[in-house]
């Protein structure tokens, strides 16, 4: 039997941290930064987007100094494949 989605989260949790699209990528590393230091519960976990590390890392790597100042907006990835609790890792992986 494979393993879930489900158990995972379990034990790794399952908050997604979020920012708005507008707000800078500046901004979403400082709070992505802060956020790894600091508990639960701040302004940030109402916002309607979602970018990853990866994304600021690729973006800093393509467009230099110029996508710290570029809204989220313009460097999160559009078209994100998810999968359900329920899923098995093997789903997921494929």
């Amino acid at each position: 039997m494979s393993m879930s989605i489900d158990s995972i989260l379990r034990q790794k949790g399952a908050e997604v941290a979020t920012i708005a699209p507008e707000a800078s990528v500046k901004r979403a590393t400082s709070w992505l930064h802060a956020k790894m230091w600091l508990s639960r519960g701040d302004e940030w976990q109402r916002s309607c987007c979602l970018i990853s590390e990866r994304e600021i890392v690729h973006a800093i790597a393509r467009l230099g100094e110029t996508a710290i100042s570029m809204p989220v907006s313009e460097i999160m990835r559009h078209g994100v494949i998810t999968v359900s609790p329920t899923d098995t890792v093997s789903h997921a992986m494929s």
